[in-house]
């Protein structure tokens, strides 16, 4: 396995690098899953894409809690 640096994961063992997190997020270095992406401060992890989409409260869509943290 690689250990990815800050703002990468790896979620294949196999593989030889590492993939960027979604745009607006970060993640820790050693990251092994697009779940260890963080998005931005309104903004939500849509894993199944992956991207950051924003939180509509006002539509009654709220971020899961621990889903973003900067």
């Amino acid at each position: 396995a690689v250990n990815c640096p800050a703002g990468q994961y790896q979620n294949d063992s196999a593989a030889a690098g590492c993939s960027d997190c979604p745009s607006g997020s970060r993640s820790p270095a050693g990251s092994q899953s697009v779940l260890n992406c963080s998005c931005s401060v309104g903004y939500f992890l849509n894993a199944d894409v992956p991207v950051c989409e924003p939180c509509h409260v006002s539509a009654g869509f709220f971020c899961p809690a621990g889903s973003y943290v900067y």
